[in-house]
């Protein structure tokens, strides 16, 4: 039983990592960290630097012992003086992009507080998730020997380093490496750990000694944030059962701070961990001038505005004959637009259809629609509704991938791996910029997804109040894969973390399945009878059966019937 409860406890600290808050470190007697150049003569005569003459430098080491090579971008403020010490800022697990390092200058402006960022990309980027998994999680040990022997060694005889300020940041695996490295090494005096990945079981037996010795120093401050999509998984839950014997512990000198970011997607909340980790392990406030400046880096970038192509529909698109066919002037008001996302890191094919006869000086409501690739001839089927009279003019727009993608892969990354990120790029990209160049009512806006786009419809709806900025005020939910999960979490849970944060839910719910959906008439009844009893204010919930309708086919019916729903004439 003893060491069932180590187990769980050594869980709860990759998990959760103890109850967390702040403190300085030493190695020697004036409590000053010293971290000296240990590399070889093949290592020193390996290293390369690009430095085009600006306060970034990318600087490529090469290890030895692991045989392998790294690149370190290395950012010091514009004003850098070499004759005062600043602090250091290592970033493991997730780059940093431009918009971000704005982000982090704005922030330390506004605190008067200059800091060198030092982040780890693989020099191949192709093999970056193989080298994680060895670097961070398989042999921890070794890259910890190189980080601290090679890099820091290098970056503290080249800079002039604070070295009881070196911050050591890490996101997911980066995260778990760190946890490592407090129980085994305690290298730094401050850890930043972001959403760390919970292998607890291999770190058992290093910890072990910690965990045995209770009043044993343990000299660091440790901020812990994780995001609330990361505080659902079945792990999670019984952490504050025993947050208390953890507590009892007592490691000396160690004192540790725990954010959730309750709402929040797994990959969205960088910037803003960020910086609250920077405030958290400063002793200084996230307020609101904090919270301006992480919403702005989440607007578009330059890279992305400048990757903006409109075009009319191509026809080399996989369904353009068949669209053709079916009206042959649509290929004169369908609208192509390519885009680029940063955070996604791809690009998407948008097609937009305007009403016909709009007007520029009137507002018009807009349906999005996911799956793009396969709703390019519901546009001028949905248009021959608006010509009839049948619906309101709305503008469509659905999105999609070029020709040459793997939809099926690319889709599962967007709709169910990594929700978050495409939805923010649909509402803090994609979203303002059509609001820009077309009259858009931004109150009657619609979201619509199918199968897999339906589970990710649900998880957009438990969302809205967080990253979607309650921006749609109608969803239509097609046959929900609910047997997908995010994180570890089924959509069940994410609504059930939703409903602890409100009770009311402000839009309109079309849910529908064909007849024929045998395996998913069940689940989603059960959905349903579950989102039925919580009662939300302001929820107007419709769920229909298409007699004679399978998975493949239910749509088309469906999105007709969800247009005269929410914008129908009659």
């Amino acid at each position: 039983m003893k060491k069932v409860k180590l187990i769980i406890a050594i869980c709860l600290i990759i998990i959760t990592v103890l109850p967390l808050v702040s403190c300085t470190i030493g190695k020697n007697n004036e409590n000053a960290r010293t971290y000296s150049n240990l590399m070889t003569e093949k290592e020193l005569s390996a290293i390369v630097i690009d430095d085009n003459g600006t306060n970034k430098k990318a600087v490529t080491f090469f290890d030895e012992e692991i045989n392998d090579s790294y690149i370190i971008d290395i950012t010091a403020p514009a004003d850098y003086d070499k004759s005062k010490t600043l602090p250091l800022m290592i970033v493991l697990g997730s780059k940093i992009r431009d918009i971000e390092y704005q982000a982090l200058h704005e922030f330390m402006s506004l605190h008067d507080y200059n800091i060198i960022v030092a982040t780890l990309r693989n020099s191949d980027e192709n093999t970056i998730n193989k080298s994680e998994s060895r670097d961070f999680i398989d042999k921890p040990s070794d890259f910890g020997d190189f980080l601290t022997g090679n890099v820091l060694g290098w970056i503290c005889e080249n800079y002039n380093i604070n070295t009881n300020k070196v911050i050591i940041t890490g996101y997911d695996k980066g995260g778990y490496f760190l946890v490592h490295e407090l129980l085994t090494k305690n290298s730094y005096s401050n850890y930043l750990i972001v959403n760390p990945d919970p292998l607890s079981n291999k770190l058992t037996e290093k910890a072990q000694e910690h965990l045995q010795a209770e009043k044993k120093p343990l000299l660091a401050k440790v901020c812990f944030i994780n995001s609330g999509d990361n505080c659902t998984n079945q792990g999670y839950p019984i952490a504050d059962k025993i947050m208390e014997e953890i507590a009892t512990l007592d490691y000396k000198d160690l004192q540790t701070q725990k954010s959730v970011l309750d709402g929040q997607g797994y990959n969205t909340i960088w910037c803003e961990a960020l910086i609250r980790g920077l405030c958290n392990l400063n002793g200084w406030e996230f307020g609101n001038k904090e919270a301006e400046i992480v919403e702005k880096s989440k607007q578009m970038t330059a890279l992305e505005k400048d990757s903006i192509k409109i075009s009319e529909l191509s026809s080399d698109h996989m369904y353009y004959t068949e669209v053709v066919e079916f009206d042959p002037n649509s290929a004169q008001y369908i609208q192509e637009l390519t885009i680029y996302d940063e955070e996604i890191g791809d690009t998407f094919k948008v097609h937009i259809s305007l009403p016909p006869d709009y007007d520029a000086t009137k507002s018009y409501p807009l349906m999005l629609m996911t799956d793009g690739i396969w709703r390019l001839s519901d546009h001028p089927e949905l248009r021959k509704l608006m010509i009839n009279e049948e619906i309101e003019d709305i503008i469509l727009v659905s999105v999609g991938y070029p020709n040459d993608y793997d939809v099926h892969t690319i889709r599962e990354r967007d709709l169910v791996t990594q929700p978050d990120l495409y939805l923010q790029f649909l509402v803090e990209n994609l979203v303002p910029y059509l609001c820009e160049h077309y009259k858009v009512n931004t109150q009657n806006m619609t979201l619509t997804g199918h199968s897999y786009g339906g589970y990710w419809g649900l998880y957009s709806l438990f969302h809205s109040d967080t990253i979607g900025g309650n921006k749609f005020s109608n969803y239509y939910i097609g046959s929900p894969s609910l047997q997908c999960y995010t994180v570890g979490n089924k959509i069940g849970v994410f609504e059930e973390h939703y409903y602890k944060r409100s009770k009311k839910l402000n839009c309109n719910i079309y849910m529908t399945i064909g007849s024929l959906e045998n395996r998913f008439k069940d689940p989603v009844a059960n959905f349903m009878n579950q989102l039925e009893s919580r009662k939300y204010e302001g929820l107007d919930l419709e769920y229909e059966i298409i007699e004679g309708y399978d998975h493949n086919t239910v749509f088309k019916p469906s999105i007709a019937n969800t247009v005269k729903r929410f914008y129908g004439t009659k």
